[in-house]
């Protein structure tokens, strides 16, 4: 302390116990493993620390809570479990003499929030007045306050004397946002690497459970030199090492059929033995052809038939492996292939774990990369940035790519977030594409339409999921967050 200033520092040691109220618990399964550890109590050791300076006419002082970033963990997995965050604040103010008696120390802090999230707050001792401006969605907050059954519950258990101001606010097509629109909201972009972890250990987890439940003594997985059934591969090699396990009871399967390209067979082929898991290289072709012909089919024309026959002889290749190697069939499907029935019922559709049924097609390729980067070897590495830059395509017909029937997987993957995430509207999607992707109306009609057709259409497809982990606070699950009716009609 020196005279008129004074510098303090504090720090306090605290602790917190946790504990379910189990009055309030309401089970399913009483012998649940996750209840069954659950239920006790957690102890959770913390810290926060502070500094202060003050002098005769200004302050300034800084503080953290939550110092240790302390785990929370529920249940006997590492994928149940949370980390308190740390939080950092920067203060300060200046005294204005107004006479010998009395000073003025003006501070204002300003804040915009919606659903418990900071869109906007006033700057750090900005000497100016100011005024924030931020977007608040006043439909995402009515949908959020129609499915939280927490929000229904506080306001049937507790009394809310609230004071109701009336305004107007004119619509108009014309609005314009004060901050740009993510285009990309399943990809992280602050902690990229720490959400990339957490996402990977939700599957790595998930699946480790599933082959202790099953005793399963292998995996199979049919590898096409695609996206989805690369993310699925580096999973199951993930879990294997965790688990101690020789790799070479992950059976990969690559089986080139009449479309399958040079590149996406070397790419699988390439994946599998660099991973060094046992490889089968099954040429379908002739399998495919008897089949036609036990038909009926020309084996000419590139229809349904045609491309569905591959898809189902492909999954009944799998099955068998499957059964004859005591193991079980990774599913490779991923969310938005899902939400728009881009897959064969009971062919790609079918397996014995979706692992990737929770994960969007822009998230799928998140994962690759990082996958990549951080994770393999450089000749992994290589292979897997040669999978990312290879176009999207099942290859059941000639030159078929996919983007160029169901449109951009960015766009769909946006449309997919707000739907499933804020209940959207197809007149609010179709204007929100225009402003986001800079589309033409007729371009953002055309993708909105394809997509609740398609989303609508296909829930047959959906209602015969295998399980898989859910990631996201979203997924379509007919068991858990997507319960439509399979005949549920769609008119536009």
């Amino acid at each position: 302390k020196t005279t008129g200033s004074q510098l303090s520092f504090g720090l306090s040691l605290l602790a917190y116990q946790l504990k379910f109220d189990e009055d309030r618990v309401i089970l399913r399964d009483a012998d649940d493993d996750f209840w069954i550890t659950a239920r006790e109590p957690i102890f959770i050791p913390d810290a926060d620390f502070g500094i202060y300076y003050s002098a005769p006419d200004f302050f300034i002082g800084f503080s953290v809570d939550q110092l240790m970033e302390s785990i929370i963990k529920f249940g006997p997995t590492s994928y149940d479990q949370y980390k308190t965050e740390r939080n950092y604040y920067l203060f300060g103010g200046y005294d204005f003499s107004l006479n010998n008696k009395f000073s003025l120390s003006p501070s204002a802090l300003l804040k915009i929030a919606q659903n418990g999230a900071l869109i906007v707050e006033t700057e750090n001792f900005n000497q100016e007045s100011e005024i924030i401006y931020g977007d608040v969605d006043l439909k995402q907050i009515e949908f959020k306050r129609r499915t939280n059954s927490s929000y229904r519950d506080t306001l049937n258990r507790f009394r809310h004397d609230f004071q109701e101001v009336i305004f107007q606010l004119d619509e108009t097509k014309e609005y314009s946002f004060s901050k740009k629109f993510d285009s990309t909201p399943f990809v992280p972009k602050v902690n990229v690497l720490s959400d990339f972890e957490k996402i990977a250990a939700l599957q790595e987890n998930a699946l480790i459970k599933r082959i202790k439940h099953v005793r399963a003594d292998s995996l199979v997985i049919g590898v096409s030199g695609g996206l989805d059934s690369t993310l699925a591969l580096l999973i199951a090699i993930r879990c294997y090492d965790n688990l101690a396990i020789d790799r070479k009871k992950i059976i990969a399967v690559t089986m080139p059929g009449l479309h399958t390209s040079k590149i996406t067979k070397k790419n699988a082929l390439s994946l599998m033995d660099n991973l060094g898991v046992t490889v089968l290289d099954i040429d379908i072709n002739k399998h495919v052809k008897e089949h036609f012909e036990l038909i009926g089919h020309d084996g000419k024309t590139e229809d349904i038939t045609y491309e569905n026959t591959q898809a189902r002889i492909r999954t009944s290749i799998l099955m068998n492996l499957a059964n004859k190697n005591n193991g079980i069939v990774l599913g490779t499907g991923d969310l938005s292939e899902l939400a728009l029935g881009w897959c064969t019922y009971n062919g790609d559709q079918m397996s014995m774990y979706g692992i990737n049924a929770g994960i969007p097609k822009t998230l799928v390729k998140f994962m690759i990369y990082n996958y990549a980067i951080n994770k393999f070897n450089e000749d992994v590495k290589n292979t897997l940035f040669s999978i990312l830059d290879t176009p999207i395509t099942p290859e059941l017909t000639s030159d078929q790519k996919t983007e160029d029937t169901i449109g951009k997987y960015t766009v769909n993957d946006f449309i997919i977030n707000r739907v499933l995430r804020y209940g959207e509207v197809e007149e609010r999607i179709i204007w929100l594409l225009q402003i986001v992707f800079d589309l033409t109306l007729e371009e953002s009609e055309k993708y909105t339409r394809n997509f609740f057709k398609r989303f609508y259409s296909q829930q047959f497809k959906r209602q015969a999921l295998p399980d898989s982990p859910k990631i996201l606070d979203i997924s379509v699950s007919p068991r858990g967050d997507l319960r439509l009716p399979s005949d549920i009609s769609y008119r536009k």
